[in-house]
């Protein structure tokens, strides 16, 4: 069976040390990449900045890809942007659309035929180390892969501690991600979760990101841990190089 990309992306993004010729560039790799490695894959780009897409971007997608979604327009991407400091942009934005998104393929059973749901980050490309091969063993069978939890970052704050009571605390790198498509139901639910969560604190000296929240909420008993899952790429706030 074939597998399904959902690659995350803000191309036009004001919120980036990286300017945008080169993040088109970027992306256009990581599509590459991802027809390298799985070359059967079904992939969808889910555009996610608050600023639109130009006519000639858009077209050049689409000759890439086999869907692309543009959440650009979407009145709650355009309220955060405009009413949030750029870590929560990032965080509730991401958070948003793919909660959306994961409700759209669950509504249109766009995936229903595909093994595995992949999420990986736009710009990020994968790697030799990247092993499809271990995907189809029965022990992955309904489960979620991520790439081996990593401490708590040093500059999180109390509000995401505070969501369990356990002393079991972490982050998941949400630059490559993946689970079987017999779990959307409960990622959905999952990302519910995750973005009523986000969008429930007010205090913005608080940072809360995408990566404690999977680690808190994501169901321990669903989860494969990868030493080395496959993916590289540059961070888009610093330019620095990052591997998983």
């Amino acid at each position: 069976m074939k597998n399904f990309y959902i690659i995350s992306n803000a191309l036009n993004t004001s919120h980036s040390v990286i300017e945008t010729t080169l993040r088109q560039s970027q992306l256009l790799n990581t599509i590459a990449s991802v027809r390298k490695f799985d070359s059967n894959a079904t992939i969808c780009v889910v555009e996610m900045s608050a600023t639109p897409l130009e006519n000639e971007q858009r077209a050049l997608l689409k000759e890439h890809v086999n869907y692309l979604f543009e959440y650009t327009w979407d009145s709650e991407v355009q309220r955060i942007h405009k009413t949030h400091t750029i870590h929560f942009v990032k965080n509730l934005t991401e958070t948003l659309c793919l909660k959306s998104f994961f409700v759209h393929l669950k509504n249109t059973q766009l995936a229903a035929d595909h093994k595995r749901i992949f999420k990986l980050s736009g710009r990020y490309q994968l790697t030799e180390h990247f092993n499809l091969a271990q995907y189809q063993a029965e022990h992955f069978m309904n489960k979620i892969v991520f790439a081996k939890h990593r401490p708590p970052a040093h500059y999180i704050t109390k509000s995401t501690y505070g969501i369990s009571q356990t002393q079991d605390r972490g982050q998941y790198m949400s630059r490559l991600w993946s689970f079987d498509t017999q779990l959307l139901d409960h990622i959905c639910e999952i990302y519910d979760s995750i973005f009523d969560f986000m969008a429930s604190s007010t205090d913005e000296t608080e940072y809360i990101d995408i990566e404690h929240c999977l680690f808190e909420f994501m169901p321990k008993s669903k989860i494969i841990e990868i030493d080395q899952i496959g993916v590289q790429g540059l961070g888009g706030f610093t330019g620095m190089l990052f591997e998983d």
